[in-house]
């Protein structure tokens, strides 16, 4: 049995809230990555659509959310949902 089939995966992740994910997040931790990245980016491709109107473009946007996001999650004071936060990176990403 390798380690991998004894890892807790993605399944628990899924279940763990978004204060839990986020604190992952801070300390890097890839799967908790991996799981916001999955609940959040249909809706911020959404947004980034209704704003460049080319999916490519809003693909980048994106993109470029998530390593803003990254890059400034030790800086997110949850005085909004990171949903919220997540939005308002797309719609600055957007704007440049």
């Amino acid at each position: 049995m390798n380690d991998d089939a004894i890892s807790p995966g993605p399944r628990r992740a899924t279940a763990e809230g978004e204060e839990a994910l986020v604190r992952r997040l801070r300390e890097r931790d890839r799967e908790a990555f991996g799981v916001l990245v999955e609940r959040h980016s249909g809706s911020l491709l959404r947004v980034a659509q209704n704003l460049v109107r080319d999916r490519m473009v809003a693909e980048e946007v994106v993109q470029e959310t998530w390593l803003g996001a990254l890059t400034g999650i030790d800086s997110f004071e949850a005085r909004s949902s990171l949903r919220t936060w997540l939005i308002q990176i797309v719609l600055n990403k957007a704007r440049t």
